[in-house]
C-alpha cells in the first residue's frame, strides 16, 4: 500500500516533468502545450490503470460470492485479491515512472531547443537585452553578440572575455575524459551551403536618413512579392525568409552601426540559392544610383 502511494507521487512528479519536457521541445507556445501534454499524460495514466484494474477484476476470483458468504477462508482470498490489485497498480506506476523519467532525461540532454532571440547587434544592445528578459520572468543564460562579445548571468552579466574561456577550457577538459573534442559539441549544428555579405555604401550626406528611407522601401518592395516572407519579430533592419522551389534561405538588410554602409547577408541552405535570391532584389537595388 505504501509502495504503491509513493510510487503514485513519483509518477505524478515525473509526469509534470515530462510533459514541459515535451512542451519545451517545440518552438512556439511552450507552456500552453506543456499543459496540453500533462492533460494527455494525465489521462494516459488513468487510462492505463483502469485497463489494470480491468484486468484484476476479470480474473478468476468472484469477488460477489466472497462478499456475499465472507468467512476466514474467503476473506483470506479477497485480501489476496487486493493484494493482486495493488501489485499490478504498482507496477504499472513503476513503469510509468521510468517512461516519464526517460523522457525527461532525452529531452533535457539531447533535445534543449532553447528559444534564439535574434537581437539588435552591438554588444551593449544585446546584454540589456538578456539582463530586461530576466525581470521579465523569462530566463536568459547567456547574451552573446556576433563579434564574440558575450555575458552569462551566472556572471552576472559581465563582458568577460576571460570568464567564457574558462568555461571553455574547462569544458574541454571534462571532454576529454571522454574521449571527445570540443567541437563535437556542435557536430550536429547545420551550417548553411552558401552565404556572402555585399556592403552597399551609401553616397549621401545624410547618410543616416538615406538609409533609413531605403530600408522603408525595401519592405514596402518585399511585402508586394508573395515569394518575400518578412520575418516578427525583428529587431534591426529587415530580414526576410524565403521557402519555395527556387531557393530555401534568408536575407538580411540593415544599417551599419557606424560607417555610411547598408549591409546585406544571405544564405541558403541550397547551392546557388544565393544567386537566386540576388536575382530577385536586383530590380530594387538598380533604381538607386547612389548606393555602390
Amino acid at each position: 500500500m505504501l509502495a504503491s502511494v509513493v510510487a503514485s507521487c513519483a509518477a505524478s512528479c515525473l509526469l509534470l516533468y515530462a510533459a514541459m519536457a515535451v512542451g519545451h521541445s517545440f518552438n512556439r507556445h511552450k507552456k500552453a502545450l506543456s499543459v496540453v501534454f500533462a492533460f494527455v499524460f494525465y489521462h494516459v495514466v488513468q487510462i492505463l490503470l483502469l485497463i489494470g484494474a480491468f484486468a484484476v477484476a476479470q480474473s478468476s476470483f468472484n469477488l460477489d460470492h466472497y462478499f456475499d458468504s465472507l468467512n476466514v477462508q474467503n476473506a483470506t482470498a479477497v485480501i489476496g485479491v487486493m493484494n493482486v490489485f495493488f501489485a499490478v497498480i504498482l507496477a504499472v506506476q513503476a513503469a510509468l515512472c521510468l517512461v516519464f523519467y526517460f523522457i525527461t532525461h532525452y529531452s533535457l540532454t539531447k533535445k534543449l531547443n532553447l528559444h534564439h532571440l535574434r537581437y539588435k547587434r552591438g554588444y551593449k544592445n544585446v546584454i540589456d537585452m538578456g539582463v530586461q528578459l530576466n525581470a521579465d520572468g523569462e530566463v536568459c543564460e547567456l547574451a552573446i553578440e556576433t563579434s564574440g562579445h558575450g555575458a552569462f548571468r551566472e556572471n552576472h552579466f559581465s563582458d568577460d572575455g576571460a570568464y567564457i574561456a574558462v568555461k571553455i577550457i574547462c569544458q574541454m577538459a571534462l571532454l576529454r575524459k571522454e574521449g571527445r573534442r570540443i567541437e563535437d559539441l556542435i557536430a550536429d549544428l547545420k551550417q548553411p551551403a552558401e552565404s556572402e555579405e555585399i556592403r552597399y555604401h551609401i553616397g549621401r550626406e545624410d547618410f543616416r536618413l538615406a538609409g533609413e528611407n531605403v530600408l522603408n522601401d525595401f519592405r514596402a518592395f518585399c511585402k508586394a512579392d508573395p515569394r518575400f516572407h518578412l520575418v516578427v519579430p525583428n529587431f534591426e533592419g529587415i530580414r526576410v525568409s524565403f521557402d519555395d522551389e527556387e531557393v530555401k534561405g534568408w536575407l538580411l538588410l540593415r544599417m551599419s552601426l557606424h560607417d555610411p554602409v547598408l549591409p546585406l547577408n544571405l544564405e541558403s541552405k541550397e547551392a546557388g540559392g544565393t544567386a537566386v535570391i540576388r536575382q530577385r532584389i536586383a530590380p530594387f537595388f538598380e533604381q538607386y544610383d547612389w548606393l555602390s
